[in-house]
């Protein structure tokens, strides 16, 4: 088996942090020493600033009032005196915010002196055209503060329409479609190590908006997406929405389903995150997760991921492009996919294969083997841009039993035993897999190589067309 990808590079980063720790303590020494001297000299700090908070947010009420001011208090901890040699706003006169310091408003402040162990307030007001719906879901500026030299930033942020917003909480209940919701930090359906058993439903149509580094996270409760294809979907996408990040991904974390409760998502199209939904093992009887109808692409490093013993039903679906893997199912116990697209044509550098399935995951000290009791692949393609877009990797020690049956799927040498009626190496004739085109022609090989006897199959595809005889391969049915 071949060494982990990671393993070399994190030796050297680690040798070199060690390193680079014993010249910082060495510089350290010396800068103290020029510092103190510094201040016996003209009795001026050379030190830099605190702050009360290192980030300005103004919430939902101020999208409907249009105007707040906040405050944060800037401190001065040394002895001496310190001078701010600038204070700038840096969206300058056309920013939504103005700023007060120490009496004086003004984009750009200068020399503003603070005694020793004492501190002054900033205040903040934003004022918005809360009739503007062009606005951003998030308005965003910055507060530079420079002293001896280094500069310092405040966030200033603002919800820039009006939404339901959800700040680091815990939630559940239903989120209906009237308005967007954001999710600033991690929104959660469930507590950490507690059986909580909560319960938070999507309904038809909802918009939810990421902002940066931002997830929801399911634990030891149930996910209920209760979206509809062709016209009912509910969306993922970040917060801003700019013509710029239509299809940037990475903007924000994504979905966590952790020991999650019969989880189901129907309907759901989500884009530009960077991993997607991992589910990570499960407290059902049945499976963790059944996603439906839904889509998933763009995303950094994955569009679907599963490990540790996690469970999934999955149909009529499509995962396209990521950075690493469109699907990884890694340590599973029990998968089944039906006429599902795994398409990964992504545009940047990429040597790893859209689709892999293995029975180990590798931590920081150690091979970890699960069982793969059953994985079953019926009318799936799993083809991209590179020569070989799926693998099977196991290991010896755990039960592994897996059947792919009228699948058409992209290795430069077709796997053996374990493969029923598939295909190999053929090119699927995607419309526009640039535009996430990935219906067909009628002469394409997906057209009537499916099989009618999934044990699942869905009388619709991803299309809202009803399925005829010959079944096709992959979400959609009806070549175009």
């Amino acid at each position: 088996m071949a060494k982990p990808r990671f393993k070399t590079k994190l030796l050297i980063f680690a040798k070199n942090l060690l390193m680079f720790r014993s010249l910082f303590i060495v510089a350290l020494f010396v800068i103290l020493g020029l510092s103190t001297s510094n201040c016996k000299k003209n009795g001026t700090s050379a030190g830099n600033l605190q702050f009360s908070q290192d980030t300005i947010l103004f919430d939902t009420v101020f999208t409907t009032l249009g105007n707040a001011t906040r405050n944060i208090r800037i401190y001065n901890p040394d002895k001496n005196k310190i001078i701010i040699e600038e204070i700038e706003l840096m969206g300058g006169a056309s920013s939504p915010f103005s700023i007060n310091v120490d009496g004086t408003s003004a984009d750009y402040i200068e020399n503003i002196h603070i005694n020793g162990e004492d501190s002054l307030f900033l205040f903040a007001q934003v004022i918005l055209d809360v009739n503007n719906q062009n606005l951003p879901m998030v308005v965003e500026d910055s507060i530079r503060f420079r002293t001896n030299g280094v500069d310092q930033y405040v966030h200033l942020i603002v919800w820039g329409q009006d939404a339901y917003f959800h700040v680091n909480e815990v939630v559940s209940g239903v989120w209906n479609n009237d308005k967007p919701h954001i999710i600033y930090g991690t929104a959660a359906v469930g507590y950490p190590g507690i059986d909580s058993n909560l319960n938070l439903t999507i309904n038809s149509g909802t918009q939810v908006h990421f902002y940066n580094e931002s997830s929801l996270i399911v634990y030891k409760s149930t996910l209920n997406i209760a979206g509809s294809p062709c016209g009912g979907e509910v969306v993922f996408q970040g917060t801003r929405l700019e013509s710029f990040y239509d299809n940037l991904p990475g903007q924000y974390y994504g979905l966590g389903i952790i020991q999650g409760i019969d989880c189901t998502i129907d309907g759901l199209i989500m884009k530009n995150s960077a991993y997607g939904i991992t589910v990570d093992s499960t407290n059902s009887t049945g499976y963790a997760l059944t996603l439906t109808n839904s889509i998933v692409q763009q995303s950094e490093f994955y569009n679907l991921r599963g490990q540790r013993s996690g469970t999934m039903d999955v149909n009529n679906c499509i995962f396209s492009n990521a950075g690493i893997y469109s699907v990884w199912l890694g340590s599973g116990r029990d998968y089944r996919f039906q006429n599902v697209t795994v398409a990964n044509h992504w545009s940047g550098t990429r040597q790893t294969p859209g689709f892999v399935l293995q029975n180990w995951e590798y931590t920081s000290s150690a091979i970890y083997i699960y069982p793969l009791d059953n994985a079953e692949f019926y009318n799936c393609s799993f083809t991209g841009n590179i020569d070989n877009e799926f693998i099977i990797d196991t290991l010896n020690g755990g039960t592994v039993n897996y059947g792919f049956f009228n699948c058409l799927l992209k290795n430069e040498t077709p796997y053996g035993s374990g493969f029923t009626s598939c295909l190999w190496n053929m090119d699927p004739l995607f419309n526009d897999p640039s535009t996430y085109d990935f219906k067909y022609p009628i002469n394409s090989p997906l057209s009537g190589n499916g099989t009618i006897f999934a044990p699942n199959l869905f009388a619709i595809d991803l299309d809202c067309k009803a399925r005829t005889n010959p079944i096709d391969i992959g979400a959609y049915d009806d070549p175009q």
